[in-house]
């Protein structure tokens, strides 16, 4: 009988730059955060710049540009800065351009990144080419808004109402700009994420290999051990291994097709904010490429020792009378239940994570 040879562990070092036990952890900037080796700038403060509380806009505004000319009455005594500030027509109509230029410009941003995962998601609809079906599934999952802005009322109306219903009216307005920011914010983090989980599944098929490589040289061993009489529990213990392994090294190959579909995807887009400004996307690329190929070569190695050692025990198999379409359909089957049970329990951890 022949000796058997052991599988190749996966070996090398991740420049993954995990914070503990954190999924992602917040910096200095306000809106950004790191995910992983993923860092993920605030989108609105890079393409629309600080937005203000328009009472503070309004505020800055007078005492840079109207202070200096302003004539104070009596009645100025009774009124505190904010007061006098909207008492004023030109501040008034200035506060009101500048809310109505950011809600603009966030609609736009928003919109862009809309389209990047309207067309992300396209790119991952299943075909006969291929079914990375967990990539088309979170994609179609994230929701798509529209903002409709509402036509501003005319300015004579606005210089006419008291102090309190023009506070009431910078408020609303307020709220408007915060909300925009917050689902901006929300659709670029949750297509960062993608990218993340990516090579997190990446990652936990590397995880599963490596545990299933170490009970393979546990059989080797004891196969090799027992050369001169194998038995059939030893037989069947490991063709049943042997089949897990293709299993799960065929796992770990396909993340890592879905990974380098992404990161193909998104190499074309270059000169897109969100891969260049707003993510450290193309320094991540760089590195999730070389892992991506080492991983690769060692599938490859894995695979040739698996062919090997797989004949090995058929022959055995077939000198016991053993052998049958039925016993290798069996173990195919298991094999892939096993990777679907794993699958299934990465995608509910998955979703967990992103909800957090």
């Amino acid at each position: 009988m022949k000796r058997l040879l052991k599988s190749v562990l996966f070996l090398f070092l991740f420049s993954t730059n995990i914070l503990n036990s954190l999924l992602f952890s917040r910096t200095a900037e306000v809106g950004s955060c790191i995910l992983g080796p993923i860092q993920v700038a605030n989108p609105v403060a890079i393409k629309v710049g600080t937005i203000f509380p328009l009472h503070v806009f309004s505020v800055n505004y007078f005492i840079s540009n109207v202070l200096h000319s302003y004539r104070y009455s009596k009645e100025d005594l009774h009124f505190s800065i904010f007061q006098i500030c909207l008492n004023h027509a030109e501040v008034v109509q200035k506060a009101r351009e500048y809310y109505d230029s950011k809600r603009r410009n966030l609609q736009k941003l928003y919109q862009d990144l809309a389209q990047l995962k309207h067309e992300l998601t396209i790119f991952f609809r299943p075909n006969n080419l291929h079914k990375f079906d967990f990539s088309f599934e979170y994609l179609s999952q994230i929701e798509s808004v529209t903002f409709f802005l509402k036509a501003l009322p005319d300015l004579s109306q606005e210089l006419i109402l008291n102090f309190e219903n023009k506070q009431s009216l910078l408020a609303l307005r307020d709220g408007d700009l915060l909300k925009m920011q917050e689902t901006i914010f929300d659709i670029h983090l949750k297509l960062a994420f993608h990218l993340y989980e990516l090579i997190e599944r990446r990652d936990q098929g590397k995880k599963y290999c490596d545990e299933i490589g170490k009970d393979i040289n546990r059989w080797v061993k004891v196969w090799n051990q027992n050369i001169s009489s194998i038995s059939n529990d030893i037989a069947y213990g490991y063709y049943e291994s042997l089949f897990i392994w293709k299993e799960m090294l065929a796992n770990l190959s396909f993340k890592i097709e879905e990974l380098n579909f992404l990161i193909g995807y998104y190499e074309k887009l270059k000169t897109h904010f969100f891969v260049t400004q707003t993510t450290n996307f193309l320094d991540v690329f760089a590195t999730q490429k070389k892992i991506n190929k080492a991983i690769l070569e060692n599938i490859t190695s894995n695979m040739a020792i698996w062919w090997l050692n797989i004949q090995s025990v058929e022959d055995v198999l077939r000198s016991k009378n053993l052998l049958s379409h039925q016993l290798v359909n069996y173990y195919e089957n298991k094999a892939k239940q096993y990777r679907k049970d794993i699958e299934k329990n990465g995608y509910f951890f998955a979703q967990n994570k992103k909800n957090a």
